[in-house]
């Protein structure tokens, strides 16, 4: 995967006992090599460049929730 790439992703997420996800269209913007043992590996940096609106909803209940609870704890 090159930078300047696009991405198609799906990520998934736990809601206490039930999952949920949204999918993103994301462009490469920075790539990093990371120590693996045995392995060629490399961390993505991704913009987001395109979601549904249903989507951009879920992401955003999200942030709210963890960032609640990191409020409270």
């Amino acid at each position: 995967m090159y930078i300047g790439g696009e991405l198609g992703v799906r990520v998934f997420f736990s809601l206490g006992y039930e999952f949920d996800g949204f999918q993103a269209l994301t462009r490469i913007v920075g790539r990093d090599p990371c120590s693996e043992e045995g392995w060629e590996v490399y961390e993505y940096e991704l913009e987001f460049i395109g979601i549904s609106e249903q989507s951009r909803l879920k992401l955003r209940n999200l942030l709210d929730i963890r960032q609640a609870k990191n409020m409270y704890s």
